[in-house]
């Protein structure tokens, strides 16, 4: 959104920079046509605003499949530990059951 808004802007226009997610800081527009990338870890890649905005379609892409993956084996684990915590249960209550025929 932010490069799609970017480039309805124009030169010398004033605008709020995000520095973290917190701190802003103003700014004057200079070049609509390529931005600075933050591809991670402290690195940044000059790239034209169209290409920005379909390197963040694809990052968006990955990480909404990489949060269906990581909710499908949450789930299995949930699974796995009722299914321990049904045993051990049983477990106990026929312990218990040992002890009080003692």
């Amino acid at each position: 959104k932010a490069v799609e808004q970017l480039t309805a802007s124009k030169k010398g226009q004033s605008i709020m920079l995000p520095l973290t997610s917190s701190l802003y800081v103003s700014g004057e527009v200079d070049d609509v046509e390529k931005v600075l990338v933050d591809i991670g870890t402290g690195y940044y890649v000059e790239m034209t605003t169209a290409d920005a905005a379909k390197y963040y379609d694809r990052r968006i892409k990955t990480l909404h499949e990489n949060v269906g993956t990581v909710q499908a084996t949450l789930r299995d684990r949930q699974n796995a530990l009722m299914q321990v915590q049904a045993i051990l249960q049983e477990k106990i209550a026929a312990q218990a059951a040992a002890s009080s025929r003692s």
